[in-house]
């Protein structure tokens, strides 16, 4: 065997273990950035759900719920109402004006549970599950209602935020870019994913 050939098979293995490390090296933060993006895509889908339960919620008290007991009973106990809206003209007068009644008429409720979680959609729906953060080992939503005055007038605000977020970039400054829905200084239902 000649020094070339001995030469070869000594370095295919430091080569071998090179390229190995290089491919595991580029590899690992492209699984990473894929699990990190499967995750936030969960936490923004329950973020959503959320929402809605607090726009229900609002249109039911006039307020949102400030705490996770305030949304599970809602959706355990809640009902909406069914309303029948009926406009009739009476009459037009000399001018040409037409005089309007509206009619409305309360035909009966629904279950907040039937109404935003039907069981054929939602076979698996536990309200208690609702504050837990997907992909976080069970820590919670942060969630916030209260009001803000603006020109004078109070407006409800509420928000739901990410305490544990697995983006490290959403993680610097005291989770100051943390996944979130609504706002706590401004009258507005959008998520933070959503600008």
């Amino acid at each position: 065997m000649s020094k070339t050939k001995i030469f070869t098979y000594v370095l295919l293995i430091p080569i071998l273990i090179l390229g190995y490390l290089l491919y595991d090296g580029i590899r690992g933060p492209i699984l990473e950035q894929r699990r990190i993006a499967g995750i936030e895509a969960r936490v923004i889908e329950k973020l959503k759900l959320l929402r809605n339960i607090q726009a229900g919620y609002y249109s039911v008290n006039g307020k949102y719920a400030g705490s996770w007991s305030e949304l599970t009973n809602f959706i355990n106990n809640g009902k909406f109402l069914n309303i029948q809206r009926k406009e009739i003209v009476d009459s037009i007068n000399a001018q040409g004006v037409e005089s309007v009644r509206v009619i409305i008429d309360t035909l009966g409720t629904t279950p907040v549970r039937d109404s935003l979680f039907p069981a054929s959609t939602y076979p698996d729906f536990d309200p208690n599950t609702l504050s837990v953060i997907p992909g976080s080992g069970g820590k919670q939503f942060e969630i916030y209602a209260g009001t803000i005055d603006r020109n004078n007038i109070k407006v409800n605000v509420f928000e739901i935020k990410d305490t544990a977020p697995v983006n490290p970039e959403r993680r610097k400054n005291k989770n100051e870019k943390a996944l979130k829905v609504g706002s706590r200084e401004e009258a507005t239902i959008a998520g933070n994913w959503e600008d």
